[in-house]
């Protein structure tokens, strides 16, 4: 009894010493197992940021409620290393007649709706080219859109080969004329403009290559359309690009 005290201070000190010391383990276990997670996760991350560098593809994140970029790709970073203060970066490149379109599609995301726009947009140091511009909306946890995922690709080729393909159906392939679904679909759009307006008049020349069939019997076909070619080409001199 007369040393309980001290024991009673002893054990407590000891006590507090081996919780101290499972405490600590504990601590270092979490921190282990929490550095090991960042570090599993970092790789992910790693991983994913080289996937999306490595693709052909502008991407980034905005946050709309404080119209911020969260994320940009590695390709939005080299084209616009200081200047992503906006939501949309190229809207500044973008050609002025489709920048409306353009800002019409970021107020459908913002809205909550997929929005595209097929826009022409001249980057750094690039001629102006067309680009599809893809905005995905992505709600928060009050349901409203909190973020838009945005991506811009190249469509340069596509439009391209579509405006050939465009070509092919409404021109004449040997001399690029109006061929004869697009004259027809002219004539009749002319003649309907001038049954709107009183005392207009339409007129439709036909003309015609004297001795052609001997031409082509005699001199081959291929002479034939260096001939066809040739008159195209006088024809085309000599009328206004609002005649057929």
């Amino acid at each position: 009894p007369a040393h309980r005290e001290t024991l009673d201070a002893l054990l407590t000190r000891l006590l507090l010493r081996e919780m101290g010391i499972m405490l600590e383990g504990y601590w270092r276990q979490v921190h282990e197992d929490e550095r090991r997670e960042i570090g599993h996760i970092a790789g992910r991350l790693g991983r994913a940021e080289d996937m999306l560098a490595g693709i052909p593809q502008i991407m980034w994140s905005v946050d709309i409620t404080t119209n911020s970029i969260l994320y940009a790709n590695y390709a939005l970073h080299m084209i616009y290393e200081c200047g992503m203060q906006s939501p949309l970066p190229c809207l500044g490149d973008t050609h002025d007649e489709d920048r409306q379109q353009l800002l019409a599609a970021w107020q459908n995301a913002v809205s909550g709706h997929l929005a595209t726009a097929e826009v022409r947009i001249s980057l750094v140091h690039d001629d102006i080219r067309w680009y599809r511009v893809s905005l995905y909306p992505e709600p928060g946890q009050s349901g409203q859109p909190a973020t838009v995922h945005c991506m811009m690709e190249d469509i340069q080729s596509e439009i391209t080969e579509r405006e050939q393909l465009q070509q092919l159906s409404t021109a004449d392939r040997l001399t690029g004329l109006p061929n004869r679904a697009l004259w027809s679909d002219q004539l009749n759009k002319a003649l309907a403009a001038s049954r709107r307006v009183p005392g207009s008049q339409v007129v439709v020349i036909s003309l015609n290559i004297n001795q052609f069939k001997m031409y082509n019997d005699t001199l081959g076909r291929d002479v034939g359309d260096v001939l066809l070619c040739d008159v195209a080409a006088r024809l085309r001199s000599i009328v206004r690009e609002s005649d057929s």
